[in-house]
């Protein structure tokens, strides 16, 4: 990762402002023109974000061409504001691969029930 720069904070301002749009497009044109419930729409940008980044690091990794701004563009801003699962899946991804088997178990099931428990709890202040 880069040190903190105007041009990085850029890059990840549009690429995160491009991917919240298709996002936003998605869910509409989904719900909206095909009729398909909004769980499922938000699995399928959550799988389609996955694989977009997977894609995305693999051309870049080990690739001169794609330097830092690419990658901050298109992996961090443009799948970060399609859908913060593809991040999620990458690093699980990156875990198994290194063999950190427990940890990955680990770090998947608490951001699952984590997140969870914070949906719950925030819904919970919001109430009171």
């Amino acid at each position: 990762m880069q040190p903190l720069s105007f041009s990085a904070f850029v890059l990840v301002f549009v690429g995160g402002g491009v991917g919240s749009l298709f996002r936003y497009l998605c869910s509409v044109l989904s719900s909206t023109l095909i009729g398909i419930p909004t769980p499922y729409v938000t699995m399928g940008i959550n799988i389609l974000g996955s694989l977009l980044i997977g894609y995305l690091l693999g051309l870049s990794l080990g690739n001169e061409g794609w330097g830092m701004g690419y990658r901050l563009c298109f992996v961090v801003g443009v799948c970060g504001g399609f859908t913060t699962f593809s991040t999620f899946s990458a690093e699980l991804f990156f875990l198994l691969r290194e063999g950190q088997y427990g940890y990955a178990l680990l770090y998947a099931l608490a951001s699952c029930i984590l997140a969870l428990g914070a949906v719950f709890a925030g819904h919970r202040l919001a109430q009171s």
